[in-house]
């Protein structure tokens, strides 16, 4: 099948390049097994694709950082890592540590993106010295900084009780991301930061991913339904991200992971799920 999933990536990075588009919009196969309503085609296909960070999360970043990621890992399979790299984005302006302890998900995003310039840029036999500091301060950072304790809910600024002095994105970002209680620490992880964590913050990574079993332990059910507040299913960053955490910083073995290997949530291409599948057969090949 390689040729043919070789080919796929290649029309799908050229037609939705990742360091030009930040969302694909409503295109491609259906995911679900059910038919929309035919009214609903073109109302959706006037969705995307987007070339900008969308929402509330513009305050953090006006792209996703993380593209950068992405094409290093594609030229490791083109193979033209020089051109690619040619591609690269700048990244920055980082957000303020205060805002990185509130986001722990966005401050991950940025160590993908610089992991991706640092890997890629050495791909290409021109390294990245700046990068590479960046990365390390990052990294550091975020070993220092990680708690499994998300930050106590205040008001936004809609409220009208909010005090002047807060943060704009503090104020009305807060809440909104409520439901990624036990999502919010794992959120694109790649390697780099897994064995950060593993060396720097092993424990307090155990008991993080103890405390998220204990408040919620349906967390590898795909679409679980006990979501937050006006969500009818729990998100599904939930059961990729710690099973990746499991997989990646803590290293349990596969008779581990293959407990908590659900089925997918959609009828097909359902990538969180093939993701924990990987994990749970390299798990395996480590025995």
């Amino acid at each position: 099948m390689q040729p043919r999933v070789r080919a796929y990536l290649k029309a799908e990075f050229e037609a939705f390049p990742p360091d030009q588009v930040a969302h694909i919009g409503w295109r491609g196969a259906a995911r679900e097994v059910a038919d929309l309503p035919p009214e609903m085609a073109g109302i959706l296909d006037r969705y995307g694709p987007i070339t900008r960070a969308s929402g509330r999360v513009r305050e953090l970043y006006t792209f996703p950082p993380h593209a950068n990621y992405a094409l290093f890992r594609y030229a490791e399979v083109s193979g033209d890592a020089a051109g690619l790299a040619a591609r690269l984005r700048p990244v920055g302006p980082v957000p303020r540590e205060e805002l990185l302890r509130l986001y722990p998900w966005a401050h991950n995003a940025f160590i993908a993106a610089l992991a991706g310039i640092v890997g890629l840029s050495e791909k290409a036999g021109r390294p990245d010295a700046q990068a590479r500091a960046e990365l390390d301060r990052l990294l550091r950072l975020r070993a220092e900084l990680f708690s499994k304790d998300r930050p106590a809910p205040r008001p936004s600024a809609a409220s009208g009780t909010a005090t002047g002095g807060e943060d704009q994105a503090m104020r009305n970002m807060i809440n909104e991301f409520l439901p990624q209680t036990i999502a919010r620490n794992f959120m694109f992880l790649t390697p780099q930061l897994a064995a950060c964590l593993r060396e720097r913050a092993l424990d307090k990574v155990r008991d993080a991913c103890r405390e998220y079993e204990r408040i919620h332990p349906h967390w590898f059910v795909s679409r679980a339904e006990e979501g937050w507040g006006e969500n009818s299913f729990n998100p599904l960053f939930d059961y990729h991200t710690l099973f990746q955490a499991k997989a990646m910083i803590l290293k349990e073995p596969y008779q581990e992971l293959a407990k908590h290997l659900d089925v997918p949530g959609f009828w097909r291409g359902d990538l969180y799920y093939l993701d924990n599948l990987c994990a749970c057969l390299e798990a395996a090949g480590e025995r």
